[in-house]
This record gives structure tokens, C-alpha cells and sequence, in this order.
């Protein structure tokens, strides 16, 4: 699920949201009651290469171009 980050045009209040569907974006800073804060970006955007090494038994066998065969149980 994306997190996204806002910004109210009234207050500057920066606050971030779960947004599951444009639908569900924020309609007014949860601050002062603003309408429609401003989309400033991702608030956490997980970067793939790290994601795959996290995943790692740490078992020192791969090297980060090779990658790992040795992946944690789901």
C-alpha cells in the first residue's frame, strides 16, 4: 500500500497518509480543516535491491550482483 506525504496550503502541516485508491486521498488537513492539501510525494518508497538483500538468511554465500538462492521462508 502507498504511503503518501501532503502538505496543507493554509497551516504548511506535512503529514502522511495510507492511500489505497485516489478516492481515499485526504480531503482536508487533518490540522486546521483546509480543503484539499497538496500531494508533495512518497513517503516511503521501498527500493527493490534492498527489499531483495533484507530478505537474505544472511548466510554470506551471494554477493549483491549474483543475488541470493537462500531466501527466508514466507
Amino acid at each position: 500500500m502507498p504511503i503518501n506525504k501532503y502538505k496543507c496550503k493554509d497551516c504548511g502541516k506535512e503529514f502522511s497518509k495510507i492511500v489505497i485508491s485516489p478516492e481515499k486521498a485526504p480531503s482536508q488537513c487533518p490540522v486546521c480543516g483546509a480543503p484539499e492539501p497538496e500531494e508533495i510525494g512518497a513517503a516511503f518508497n521501498p527500493d527493490a535491491k534492498l527489499a531483495e538483500r533484507l530478505s537474505c538468511v544472511s548466510c554470506d554465500s551471494c554477493t549483491e550482483e549474483a543475488g541470493c538462492s537462500a531466501v527466508r521462508p514466507s
